[in-house]
């Protein structure tokens, strides 16, 4: 993962964040698995080496912030927001997505569409 971050709690209107992950770096443990999630039929790591997010907005929440921007996954940009928080150095966050959205996958009895995403971003 890389990515630039200008986070100031106390000027957030210009702040921004953006990252981007390479799609090959998907790594569950299982080598079979790692092969297929990143072929074609999931998420075309040929076609679509990086997965990207640019922040468009960032604003304060009672406990939390929330991070507004384009997630951008294959071929589909969508506008996302989640909170996060910000303590010792440390971005977290979480949200869900539906991989349909994003033409990850098809239909299955065993892969759910709903997709929970955790993030932790330490910041030196």
């Amino acid at each position: 993962m890389s990515g630039d971050i200008n986070f100031d709690p106390n000027d957030l209107a210009s702040s921004h964040i953006e990252a981007v992950v390479k799609a090959s770096s998907i790594d569950t443990g299982i080598k079979l698995r790692d092969k297929d999630l990143r072929g074609n039929r999931f998420l075309g790591v040929e076609q679509y080496p990086e997965m990207r997010f640019q922040s468009s907005s960032i604003t304060k929440s009672d406990n939390a912030f929330i991070l507004t921007g384009q997630l951008t996954i294959k071929d589909v940009s969508k506008t996302i927001s989640f909170p996060f928080t910000f303590e010792n150095q440390t971005f977290k966050g979480s949200f869900k997505l539906n991989r349909r959205d994003y033409h990850v996958g098809g239909k299955s009895w065993v892969t759910s569409d709903e997709v929970n995403v955790s993030l932790e971003v330490p910041v030196e």
